[in-house]
């Protein structure tokens, strides 16, 4: 069996509210599973996965291009395992990882490019509160993922967003949570529209009329 550790633990960063990540690589053929469980007061996620498995969900989460699973695996402390197979797995995943995710086609980043067009005009035009609030967090997500999928980079959730964002463009990561800070803080949208306007600007263009799908 081969135990790996991952997640901020693995790291020396954990809290006291982080969970304890696992991922098991468990011998034979069958089902993967994931169980939650409370170990010493804490919540533990465990992920257990026979060798085959372990591959197919690598290749599953890739073909939405994320490697939440390959990168647990890469970066993680390898806590059992050592002879049975364990640092061939993190070499693995490591290459894996490193490769980066399939290209996105022309289809999607188009579609991804109007709909990003469309957010931000309707930031623009926003007079409610409310709505420019939800409208600036949406532009601000549509703009990172955008970024990072036409350079053929990984995405991520939540905070792992931020982070891949930063690890391929740092500048754009600070302007670009800089403006959102600041549209929410005084409903001034410019800089968050400039800043999104570059990125539309360097991964194709805007695209709103004559756009279409199917």
């Amino acid at each position: 069996m081969v135990a790996v550790l991952a997640g901020s633990s693995a790291r020396g960063r954990a809290t006291p509210t982080s969970d304890l990540d696992v991922v098991l690589v468990l011998p034979g053929h069958g089902r993967s599973f994931r169980r939650t469980l409370r170990h010493e007061g804490r919540l533990a996620e465990v992920f257990a996965y026979t060798p085959d498995e372990l591959l197919r969900w690598w290749d599953v989460d890739a073909a939405t291009s994320r490697c939440t699973l390959v990168h647990m695996c890469a970066t993680g402390v390898l806590l059992r395992g050592e002879q049975d197979g364990g640092p061939v797995v993190q070499e693995q995943a490591r290459a894996f990882l490193a490769a980066g995710p399939p290209a996105v086609d022309d289809d999607e980043l188009a579609a991804r490019r109007y709909r990003l067009t469309a957010g931000v005009d309707d930031l623009r035009d926003a007079a409610d509160a409310g709505e420019r609030q939800v409208l600036a967090a949406e532009v601000l997500l549509e703009a990172a993922q955008l970024h990072l999928l036409a350079r053929r980079q990984w995405l991520g959730s939540g905070k792992w967003l931020l982070r891949r964002l930063r690890g391929s463009d740092p500048d754009l990561a600070q302007r670009l949570v800089r403006a959102h800070r600041h549209a929410v803080a005084t409903g001034r949208v410019q800089s968050l529209a400039q800043v999104v306007d570059d990125v539309l600007r360097d991964s194709g263009g805007r695209l709103a009329g004559g756009y279409g799908a199917g």
